[in-house]
């Protein structure tokens, strides 16, 4: 504090009876009163200057309590990296800044009015704000783990970990390289103390044009209906709406609408007037129930309602949507209504993880009367058995059972689904605590019908077992199959053996006649039988990854591979051509039966993909092979490495990974943009872009720009440059944009 100001100690007993400290404050202050007081000022308090805790200490030593309004001319500066404090206003707070560092609780039963920006962080072990009336400011930022809870939402820029704060944000904080200017970033992170001087010192800390998603969607919104409403696809996911934007209703042309990953709660009867809608997306919101007029959708052919968890109930009228082909309701936790019966054209319908919380259940009788049926997805759910009417669905082409064994005594019902060509029905078991047996499948290996089979994931498990106090085995390891065990599979084409335990593989494998794939990653087959499956099944497409026998340092083939590689490696940049021709002269060596390092593979051809990259720049009638070459390996980049969200980007080889992913994926949309494909080259993007970010990856950040532009899309392509060049005034990629007229112009209408 810069003045003393005259305050009453009190007993915590006080505290309570007077000011329910206990019913808003999480901070255990009763504990530590021998060693915290309790300070109370009685009445309105004003501060000349800064209202803040003491610098000097890490605990602090005292709790205070505002009985009345608490008006500070300066800041309010409150910290604590000890044991945690409070700070409760029983009135309205008015600052200039609010920061609070560490884990202070900070309570305000009225209002919250401050000029500049509530900035709260490193709240690990505690720290919160909590304000029971309005609040206002410029800006609100709460990361590190500093909670935020507001009885509406504050009339500001909101800059928050979604997890911590209780209302929509504006931006998340991994957002935070494109909002807040680049010296207030530490290797994309908020720098928090500069940032914290900068809002005392009144400086700017936000980029020029920065606007929130709210207003961007309004703009955009606002354009499609002023430039004629003739819209037929529309993508608003992961906007942060909190309810239909009412200009979506006045695009009567749409057919496609995406609003998905938002936080709606409610469909209003004016979603009606898009007649023309085929393809509506309301997965991943807030509904708790959906209206009975969704049923007056007359034209829907795609419903997708996948992750509505707190959602009750769905309405009977769904069963009206008679031109409904696809439902995807995978993560819905409420019943199935009747009606869905009446959905005699649906032909795909996704119930994966239904009812997960809900323990083992029968089997809904209603799916047995959708006679449409081609596909049905009821991964990781848990049913008591599989109903003889299951047979009813005499069209079923395709039928996901992957964790769903647990709670099945049989699955000899399999047999009787006549028209049933493609199977998958993993050994996993999410709940952990009841893995199937390999010996549950009998009834699979006479469904002579099957062209696609996956039986992965039966290999060795075990569960902890507390009267062992030790882990024990639950499942057997599967280390062999029966010769005999595919021989009246004779139309299989594809087959999926991973994540099992064996060591060789059956006869009658071998002998399928139409086999073309075959995955057998993280097995442990031996040496003599990858060998065997390169001599034996030449034709056949082998998913070998992981199998460790392939991986012998010592092995002259692995070395003579590794040479290559490190050879054209050397000359990448110096001399591309002779690293193209050095990294595809190891990659003809990486056979599927080969001994050589994944590494190596993925290396060349990361390799590849930047070599050609430059030369296809240099080329002149030879171009268009050289750009295919370049698409070719851009493609086995992709298939090769994890998705992005199961990369384990702390760790080197997934840091590898992630930026093989960044090439291969700007390769991709670049080329596809030159042949004027930018849906295509958006699409490609997206993997990219789900690894980068904006300061030390600008290169796929300017092939966006270009797609975008090309598109016609300004403002979010001038956007993304704006936010480039604050960072980087010389980034080379975007010198010819850096003084383009246009978008000089936008800069300043912006």
């Amino acid at each position: 504090m810069t003045q003393p100001t005259p305050y009453r100690v009190i007993a915590a007993a006080e505290a309570e009876e007077r000011f329910s400290v206990s019913a808003e404050v999480n901070y255990p202050y009763q504990k530590f009163t021998d060693e915290q007081e309790i300070r109370l000022h009685q009445g309105d308090l004003r501060i000349t200057g800064d209202f803040e805790s003491e610098s000097d200490v890490d605990w602090l030593g005292y709790n205070t309590i505002v009985d009345g309004d608490l008006v500070v001319d300066g800041n309010v500066d409150w910290h604590d990296y000890g044991g945690g404090n409070f700070l409760l206003v029983t009135g309205n707070v008015t600052a200039r800044n609010v920061i609070l560092q560490g884990c202070p609780n900070m309570v305000v039963r009225g209002d919250l009015n401050v000029a500049n920006a509530i900035f709260g962080f490193y709240g690990e072990d505690g720290g919160e704000l909590i304000v029971d009336g309005k609040t206002t400011a410029s800006l609100v930022v709460a990361t590190y783990y500093f909670g935020m809870t507001f009885a509406s939402r504050p009339d500001a820029l909101i800059i928050a970990d979604t997890h911590r704060i209780d209302c929509a944000v504006d931006f998340d904080d991994a957002e935070v390289n494109r909002v807040l200017r680049p010296e207030f970033l530490d290797d994309d992170a908020i720098e928090t103390g500069e940032f914290a001087t900068a809002l005392k010192e009144n400086r700017r800390v936000l980029r020029d044009g920065v606007k929130p998603l709210a207003v961007l969607t309004e703009e955009m919104l606002t354009r499609l209906v002023t430039d004629g409403a003739t819209a037929t696809e529309l993508d608003l996911s992961g906007r942060r709406l909190t309810a239909v934007p009412p200009q979506v209703f006045q695009l009567p042309l749409l057919r496609r609408l995406d609003l998905s990953d938002n936080e709606i709660a409610d469909l209003p009867e004016d979603i009606l007037a898009l007649s023309e809608l085929e393809h509506l997306n309301l997965s991943n919101n807030e509904f708790e129930e959906l209206p009975n007029h969704i049923g007056q959708l007359s034209g829907l052919r795609i419903l997708e309602i996948e992750s509505l968890g707190r959602m009750t109930r769905l309405p009977e009228s769904i069963g009206d949507l008679r031109q409904l082909r696809r439902l995807n309701a995978s993560m819905v936790n409420c019943s199935l209504p009747d009606s869905l019966d009446r959905l005699t054209r649906l032909t795909e319908l996704d119930l994966s993880y239904w009812r997960r919380s809900a323990g083992p259940q029968a089997f809904p009788p209603v799916l047995t009367r959708l006679s449409s049926l081609t596909t049905l997805d009821i991964r990781s759910t848990r049913f008591t058995s599989l109903p003889a009417r299951l047979a009813n669905l005499r069209r079923l082409d395709e039928l996901i059972l992957d964790g769903a064994l647990a709670s099945l005594p049989d699955v000899s019902i399999l047999a009787d689904l006549t028209s049933l060509t493609r199977l998958h029905i993993d050994g996993r078991c999410p709940s952990g605590d009841d893995y199937p047996s390999f010996e549950l499948l009998e009834p699979v290996w006479g469904m002579s019908q099957l062209v696609e089979l996956s039986v992965d994931r039966f290999g060795r498990q075990t569960a902890y077992d507390s009267q062992q106090d030790d882990h024990v085995e639950v499942r057997p390891a599967l280390s062999r199959l029966p010769d005999d065990l595919f021989d009246r599979l004779v139309n299989l084409r594809r087959l999926d053996l991973s994540f099992n335990d064996v060591t060789t593989l059956p006869e009658s494998l071998y002998r399928l006649p139409h086999l073309e794939f075959v995955n057998l990653e993280y097995t442990d087959l031996d040496r003599a039988t990858v060998e065997r499956l390169g001599r034996d099944l030449p034709l056949v497409r082998l998913d070998l990854r992981n199998v460790t026998t392939r991986f012998d340092v010592e092995d002259p083939h692995w070395q003579r591979v590794h040479e290559l590689v490190k050879t054209g490696a050397g000359h990448l940049n110096s001399d591309d051509r002779l690293a193209a021709e050095t990294l595809e002269a190891a990659l003809e060596l990486c056979t599927p039966t080969a001994v050589y390092s994944a590494y190596d593979e993925l290396y060349a051809r990361y390799g590849l993909v930047n070599a050609l990259g430059r030369l296809a720049d240099q080329s002149g009638s030879d171009r268009p092979a050289v750009v295919e070459r370049c698409r070719r390996h851009a493609e086995q980049i992709l298939a090769l490495v994890p998705a992005p969200g199961a990369i384990w980007h702390f760790t080197d080889e997934g840091a590898f990974q992630e930026e093989c992913i960044r090439h291969a994926a700007n390769a991709l949309g670049w080329y596809a943009m030159e042949a004027g494909d930018l849906d295509e080259a958006l699409t490609a993007l997206e993997p990219g872009l789900a690894v980068a970010d904006l300061s030390d990856h600008g290169f796929i950040f300017d092939t966006l720009v270009r797609v975008r532009l090309r598109r016609g899309e300004r403002d979010a392509a001038y956007l993304i440059v704006d936010q480039i060049l604050d960072g980087d005034p010389d980034f080379g990629d975007l010198q010819d944009l850096r003084y383009d007229a246009d978008y000089l112009a936008w800069r300043e209408a912006n």
